[in-house]
């Protein structure tokens, strides 16, 4: 039995509209997904430590695996994806170069963008009378 097609331009717009279908829909699934396992780290966090309050969270580089910023000390916690386990302290890859820690990249990443928002005009400076050759900063909190 013959199977009745359409012209070719026109089976080939339907593939093309059934396949930009599927990467829609697996991009808004895995959207879903990725802020139903944030929601759910949170919750369960929220429920096993009511003490600590979250800064941030993000991926990790492991997949399932959520990188949660404490704000009180600014420790790094790695949570399960479902919220059953977690693990502190610093994630190192292992590279050809050797071991790179990954967390304390992401610290300093953190660093630099939140240097880069201070005003000088909010800043002591000291200068030199010739040509500066160098620029330090300094930062220390300051308790009141």
């Amino acid at each position: 039995m013959a199977r009745k097609t359409g012209p070719p331009v026109l089976a080939a717009s339907r593939g093309k509209a059934m396949t930009g279908r599927f990467v829609l829909g697996t991009a808004l699934l895995s959207a879903s997904i990725s802020w139903c396992d944030e929601s759910t780290v949170l919750r369960k966090l929220a429920q096993a430590a009511s003490h600590l309050t979250v800064a941030d969270i993000d991926v990790s580089p492991i997949p399932g695996i959520h990188e949660v910023e404490i704000e009180e000390d600014k420790a790094h916690l790695y949570v399960t994806a479902d919220g059953n386990h977690l693990f502190a302290g610093d994630l190192y890859a292992i590279s050809s170069d050797g071991l790179v820690n990954l967390t304390e990249a992401r610290r300093e990443a953190r660093r630099r963008q939140a240097l880069a928002q201070l005003d000088a005009n909010d800043m002591i400076v000291f200068a030199p009378a010739e040509a500066v050759a160098a620029v330090l900063r300094l930062c220390t909190p300051l308790r009141m």
